[in-house]
């Protein structure tokens, strides 16, 4: 296993925060800490009875985030796709786009926002859904195309807007 693995598989993905949506965080739109109070009681049951089928193993999509069987050939895709490349775009449409996103973002690539050394050192990193024809001609011309890398997401690889792109 991969140093770098084994550290993300010895810390959480991400945590989770509720304070942002409170009243105290962002005014009268919203929830006072009795109403948070009041939804979470209200849904003690059934994460009650997620946690049992986690633990007894009878809902097998709970365990989705733990299978790694497939993380070495990934890594080994991710070396293949970045070898020269300084900047790796990528077309898709609705979650095809969104999902490489939120995973882009959870990952440290900083996307959007402000990038570290580390990120610095990355390929340029972009994410392109429903642009017309100017638009992209425009985002194209502003890659060297011999160090760019191309990824096409599409569910069924035939969605119009992403066999347009």
């Amino acid at each position: 296993m991969s140093t770098r693995r084994s550290a993300r598989l010895a810390a959480p993905p991400f945590t989770q925060a509720t304070a942002g949506c409170l009243s105290s965080a962002i005014g009268e739109h919203g929830l006072s800490e009795q109403e948070l109070a009041s939804w979470l009681n209200k849904l003690a049951e059934p994460l009650a009875e997620l946690k049992t089928r986690y633990h007894d193993r009878t809902l097998d999509l709970l365990r989705i985030a733990e299978d790694t069987a497939d993380l070495e050939a990934a890594e080994q895709a991710y070396a293949k796709l970045v070898a020269g490349a300084r900047a790796i775009v990528f077309f898709g449409i609705g979650g095809s786009s969104l999902g490489g996103q939120a995973l882009a973002q959870l990952g440290g690539w900083s996307i959007p926002g402000t990038a570290d050394a580390a990120q610095k050192a990355r390929p340029r990193t972009r994410f392109y859904d429903n642009l017309d024809a100017h638009t992209l001609g425009a985002a194209l011309a502003a890659f060297d195309l011999g160090s760019a890398r191309f990824v096409v997401t599409s569910k069924s690889g035939g969605t119009p807007e992403t066999l347009v792109q």
